[in-house]
């Protein structure tokens, strides 16, 4: 497990949705969301933050949930 930052997408999405723990392998990350699923993708990118490496995963796209 890795710990990641989810940037971009919808602005009131919940701190502890954007910070998470995924697992290393994970390229693509998708939450459920109002409705509907917010896919990420990583980035290459990385940053700092109190000593920990935290992965980037920017917004790519959104997908709504059939009902």
């Amino acid at each position: 497990m890795r710990p990641v930052l989810l940037a971009g997408g919808p602005q009131d999405l919940p701190d502890d949705v954007r910070h998470r723990q995924v697992p290393a392998a994970e390229n693509k990350i998708s939450v459920e969301f109002r409705g509907g699923r917010e896919h990420f993708c990583y980035t290459g990118e990385s940053r700092t933050d109190s000593g920990d490496v935290i992965a980037v995963y920017e917004w790519s796209y959104r997908t709504e949930i059939a009902e």
